[in-house]
């Protein structure tokens, strides 16, 4: 076997949004004030006992919204969404990253109408790929702008398609999550970053992860990958390259 070392070439950062970015599942706080506790938590609870899958759980969430007009939801949103708040250290985490001249993306399978007041609210201009929500014969429609046909995944916004179609084959794919919908994702990264549903999942899958708690650790993490430019670069085998090659054209 060709054991000839190759260079990663770029990083490349992902980033989930709901309880990684935000300090809580913002989604969860903003549809459960929406549709009301009780309908939510019965629907939460389908969906994480495998009654229902995603995209059913998202269509039924909209099912239970009463205002069908689309401004008028979106501003209940955002007054909804203004009252929550990111981690206190991701503006240092972007601030980082800058200064090494990389932008992360966010990948999440929430949606538009909540995702983009949070990063106005910050003043942060960031690349994201999620669901939004729209109008459909006056009805307040779900809508998977990146589903992936045939995928089974927790997420109906499919994250492993929008990361690999985002990377090349010597990028260094580093991932940052909490929850279900990072389960795939992670699987397809060089370096993740997980607390929560995903640590867990990491661990028992046999994944190399750190666990954070705060964008503090992952701070400190990535000063001292770009303070290392062995280590911030790496070097990975022509087998791992092959494979990711693989993983790639089937997404």
């Amino acid at each position: 076997m060709n054991s000839k070392q190759i260079k990663y070439k770029n990083i490349r950062i992902f980033v989930d949004f709901d309880g990684t970015i935000t300090k809580s599942d913002l989604g969860n706080e903003v549809f459960r004030e929406l549709i009301g506790n009780e309908l939510f938590v019965k629907l939460h609870n389908q969906f994480l006992q495998n009654e229902i899958s995603i995209k059913t759980y998202w269509r039924l969430i909209c099912d239970g919204i009463t205002e069908l007009n689309y401004e008028k939801l979106k501003n209940s949103i955002d007054l909804i969404t203004l009252k929550y708040e990111i981690d206190d250290y991701f503006i240092n985490f972007i601030d980082i990253l800058k200064s090494n001249n990389i932008e992360p993306t966010i990948i999440s399978d929430g949606f538009e109408e909540y995702i983009k007041p949070i990063l106005q609210k910050y003043n942060l201009n960031l690349n994201y790929y999620s669901n939004k929500l729209v109008n459909i014969n006056n009805k307040i429609t779900p809508l998977f702008q990146f589903q992936k046909e045939g995928c089974e995944c927790l997420s109906a916004s499919c994250k492993k398609m929008n990361l690999l179609k985002n990377t090349f084959e010597e990028d260094l794919i580093i991932y940052i999550g909490d929850g279900l919908s990072d389960f795939c994702p992670a699987e397809h990264s060089d370096i993740v970053f997980a607390k929560g549903k995903l640590s867990k999942y990491c661990n028992q899958n046999n994944i190399p992860h750190y666990n954070f708690k705060t964008f503090f650790e992952i701070n400190l993490i990535m000063k001292k990958i770009f303070d290392n430019q062995n280590l911030s670069i790496g070097e990975k085998s022509n087998k791992q390259i092959k494979e990711k090659l693989k993983i790639r054209n089937s997404a």
